[in-house]
């Protein structure tokens, strides 16, 4: 394969910013963590709502790493006092996220940058990119990095805004 440079397809380990290594850093932390597993009940926390069990929570994970970094991230939805960060499939297709930038071009892609992969029956996945280019997500039983679909090419990405 060789070594690869800023600019080429599929380089993952350089980062520009300390943001991206401290996000990565914080969701690293979670692996093996059975908090956000799928049966496991989730307490509210930074700003947004508790969830109960048989609800998948890897936005739920994704949006608290973030804040837990300090970054913006404001909840997407709120029905009367319960407010829920972006689904996987916003972060996967684009939607409008303030503060966040979606990636137009997979050139670059870094390490604290969010991929979410689309699914059309459900929710899809989002998760945190780790240094070599696997995300860091919430699975069924616990936080990890075991999830084929990444760089299957229809995953989206985004960064913090400047």
């Amino acid at each position: 394969m060789g070594l690869k440079k800023r600019g080429d397809l599929m380089a993952f380990g350089v980062c520009d910013e300390q943001w991206q290594i401290d996000l990565r850093n914080h969701a690293k932390s979670y692996l093996g963590s059975t908090e956000y597993a799928l049966m496991a009940e989730l307490e509210g926390a930074y700003g947004f709502t508790s969830l109960s069990e048989s609800i998948w929570k890897c936005n739920f994970f994704v949006a608290h790493r973030i804040r837990e970094t300090g970054l913006p991230l404001q909840a997407q939805r709120q029905i009367l006092w319960r407010r829920y960060p972006p689904l996987a499939n916003e972060w996967a297709n684009g939607a409008q996220i303030t503060g966040w930038q979606r990636l137009e071009t997979l050139s670059f892609v870094q390490p604290g940058f969010i991929v979410g992969h689309p699914a059309a029956t459900c929710s899809g996945h989002v998760g945190i990119v780790d240094f070599d280019g696997e995300g860091i997500a919430a699975g069924t039983e616990k936080v990890n990095r075991k999830y084929d679909k990444w760089l299957d090419g229809t995953s989206g990405y985004s960064r913090l805004s400047n």
